[in-house]
């Protein structure tokens, strides 16, 4: 399922996290797709990866996960599970939020909260989109309804 890790092309980064003021490294895959390694996202919020990963292993937000090369800060690689940026919102739902400092649990507030506002933009955006072509194609239909009757007859 997964390309070996070793024949990936790899580029590493860094970004900011949202909400959780913190740099995290990133990695890119060869079309241009970003990774964060898991690992990484746990020390941010003090959780032990190799106790949640099997669990996560499991759930949908997987589904996209890779194992990447990952240069460590101390210049050593590694291969690591990471996360496609976008399961970040699922993956903050994936484990027991009391087990992150408050002030960890207020950012997280934050970054779901904001997650769900872009997530209700879009289908609010959507429904409006489907209206509109709704409509569109109801007057394309009215406006044709009776062309075979007027083609039978000529």
């Amino acid at each position: 399922m997964h390309v070996e890790a070793r024949e990936q092309a790899v580029r590493q980064a860094t970004i900011m996290l949202p909400y959780f003021e913190q740099e995290v490294p990133a990695l890119y895959v060869a079309d241009g797709t970003p990774y964060i390694p898991v690992i990484s996202l746990c020390q941010i919020l003090g959780l032990r990866a190799n106790t949640h990963i099997p669990r996560w292993r499991k759930l949908m937000l997987w589904r996209h996960a890779r194992k990447l090369p990952w240069r460590t800060p101390t210049g050593h690689t590694r291969v690591v599970w990471c996360l496609h940026v976008g399961a970040l919102p699922s993956w903050c739902c994936s484990f027991d939020w009391s087990l992150v400092t408050p002030v960890r649990r207020a950012q997280l507030h934050q970054a779901t909260d904001a997650w769900l506002r872009v997530t209700e933009q879009a289908q609010q955006e959507m429904l409006r989109e489907y209206r509109q072509m709704r409509r569109q194609l109801f007057e394309f239909l009215m406006a044709y309804m009776d062309t075979d009757t007027l083609r039978s007859k000529c």
